[in-house]
This record gives structure tokens, sequence and C-alpha cells, in this order.
């Protein structure tokens, strides 16, 4: 997790599996439940998953600004103060017990707008208090030394990218992109050389498809429209020699590879069958 610095996670099913196709040796329970990681609303708003001691400065960096503490982000506070960590369900059941009822978006609004101000993060599927489980905020923290940081750990996570990249991955805006970037090296695109990747089953909202603004190099054109059909939404893709073949699914528990020679991907669905069970 930390050579990637952050993994897009609003889908619970796919971050383990991001994980997973860059490592091994543990399973999706290991991920989900690892007291390492953290869940919350950072870059563009949308939930990451990051390392726990990268939390902070993160936030401060990337956490959209102009949240405001009112009544209800305080009633979510208290009620995890109280309560302890407490699934979705769970928690929105608290809160209607205070007169606080929530339908539709208003949930994820609010609860994202409570990370924001700093008060409350994801660890696994609970909400709990940011300084239960994050320890408390810092005081003051130095923006340069952070963004250099940022810089450092987006470059070598990304190679070949550059500040316009980092700016849409991050949401910064393209100044404070630039000052990330000054001075830091880029990481060189590997060169596999005559040697062919291994086939690969990378999950919806894979690192590899959003750290770069441009896909063109990992997509084809002819599958661009089936990767990200709009709405949001990138589909897993099963990779071959570093090159998008095709999508895959798992209606039924073992994955269904959509691509021109889907064994290739047979050992692939298999450890993706070991990693969910594990």
């Amino acid at each position: 997790m930390r050579c990637l610095l952050a993994v897009q996670a609003q889908d619970p099913r796919a971050w383990p599996l991001a994980l997973r196709a860059r490592g091994a040796g543990f399973g999706r329970s290991d991920a989900a439940g690892s007291r390492e990681l953290v869940r919350g609303w950072l870059m563009r708003g949308t939930l990451h998953v990051v390392c726990v001691e990268d939390w902070w400065w993160l936030h401060a960096l990337t956490a959209r600004p102009g949240a405001e503490r009112d009544r209800d982000a305080a009633t979510v506070a208290a009620v995890l103060a109280d309560a302890g960590p407490l699934e979705r369900r769970a928690l929105i059941a608290r809160l209607a017990e205070r007169g606080l009822v929530l339908e539709g978006q208003a949930f994820p609004h609010l609860l994202a707008r409570c990370c924001a101000l700093g008060d409350v993060v994801m660890a696994g599927e609970r909400f709990v208090l940011a300084r239960d489980r994050v320890g408390e905020r810092p005081r003051s923290l130095d923006r340069d030394a952070a963004l250099r940081e940022l810089g450092v750990r987006y470059a070598r996570a990304h190679p070949g990218a550059g500040a316009e990249d980092l700016a849409a991955w991050s949401g910064l805006g393209l100044r404070a992109a630039r000052a990330a970037l000054a001075g830091v090296t880029p990481a060189a695109p590997a060169d596999a050389g005559d040697t062919p990747l291994e086939p690969r089953l990378l999950p919806a909202f894979d690192p590899l498809l959003l750290g770069w603004r441009d896909r063109t190099p990992t997509v084809p054109d002819a599958l661009a429209r089936r990767v990200h059909p709009g709405g949001g939404m990138l589909r897993p893709v099963a990779l071959d020699d570093g090159l998008v073949a095709g999508t895959w699914s798992m209606p039924r528990r073992t994955p269904t590879v959509d691509a021109p020679d889907p064994e290739r991907f047979a050992a692939e669905a298999a450890d993706v069958c070991r990693f969910q069970d594990a």
C-alpha cells in the first residue's frame, strides 16, 4: 500500500483487489481488517484508502475545504464518541434515535463533510472518530514539506506522470502540483524488454486507470468505451503484457473474463478466488 500512496475506495469490493494484484501472501480479510489502513474522503472528494501515517498530511492537502461543523456533524461525532466504531446501518439507526433521519445521498454527504472536518474516518466498514484511529490532528502542518512528500510518493508510483496528471489525480490546482513535483526526479516507465508482463486482473477504479490523465498507453481505443462507459465508472480490466485486453466480472464469486484469450487469465482467476476466501 505504501508504494501506491492511495487507492480509490468507494467500492469496498474493489480496493483490496488492487492490493492483491501488486502483492502476495495475504487475503481480503487481511486487507479489509488491517489496522495500518484507513479510508476517508480525500483526493477529489472521493473515498480513498491510505496508510494511517499518511492520513493527516494528505487530509490537510486534499480534503475539501469549506465544511462547517453544524449540529448534524456534531451529532455524528457525539454518537461515535458514545458508541465507538459503528457500521453504516447501526450508525444511521443511532442518528435516527437522536432525531437525525438521513435518506438517499444525505448520509454519505454528511459523512464526507464530517471527514473533511477531520472528525470521522472509516476503519474497514466501520465509521470511527479520526482521533481514535489515526491520532489527534497535528496542530500545524508544513505545507511545503507535505507537497514535497506528495510529489515524491506520487512520482514513484506513477512513472512518466507530470504535473497535469498529479493535478487531475489529487484534485489540487496545477500550481500546487508543479510545486509538489519541483526537483523530483521522474520515475522512468518500466522496460520489460523481451519478457512479457504476466496477465493481471485489475479491479474497478484501479490505480493504473486513475493515476494518469491519458489512459491511451494502457487502454486501446477499441476498448475505451467498454472500460470507461461514462458516469464516473471504470470497469475491472484484464491486463495482458501491460495492455488492457478486455474486462472481467465476478457474478458468482468466480471471475468471468471477456477477452480474446480468457484462458490466459486462469491462474489470475484462481488467485482472485483464493484472495476472496482468505
